[in-house]
């Protein structure tokens, strides 16, 4: 019985808990909506084209004045860090082809090793099978009584 009410009472308590988090969720959204309302009246806001052409005129003037602050100088935005960046970029992108064709060769010469190992095993192969040949050929030539043409 206490245990029902303790949990009882802990449910009741999330409950309440559950419920005044939607109540400011709800007052939250009304005074959002309210503010809104406020700001449409005293300056409304423009709809259709001339918004399209507003938005487009302030990201113009937001983009202007970020190529002009100081904070983003010209080597950052458009890239330039001087012949020394590009001269560094190729040398890490020769060494990456080099790496590449070193492990390329290394590869080759492991591949052909192996090719070579696969082909002596099959000629040992062959060869058996040659001396198996040759030798049911003379037995079929002994027991034959028809002289081999």
């Amino acid at each position: 019985s206490s245990r029902h009410s303790i949990a009882e009472r802990v449910l009741a308590e999330e409950r309440r808990a559950e419920e005044s988090l939607k109540d400011l969720r709800r007052e939250r959204k009304r005074k959002e909506r309210e503010q809104r309302d406020l700001m449409d009246e005293l300056a409304p806001r423009e709809t259709g084209r001339e918004a399209l052409i507003q938005k487009k005129k302030e990201r113009a003037v937001e983009r202007r004045q970020r190529e002009d602050s100081p904070e983003h100088p010209e080597s950052v935005t458009l890239g330039g860090g001087g012949s020394d960046d590009f001269k560094a970029a190729l040398r890490r992108e020769q060494q990456r082809y080099k790496k590449r064709d070193e492990r390329k060769a290394v590869r080759s010469v492991e591949l052909d090793e192996r090719l070579k190992v696969h082909q002596a095993k099959e000629e040992q192969t062959m060869d058996y099978f040659r001396q198996l040949l040759a030798a049911r050929q003379q037995q079929e030539a002994l027991d034959s009584p028809l002289p081999p043409l």
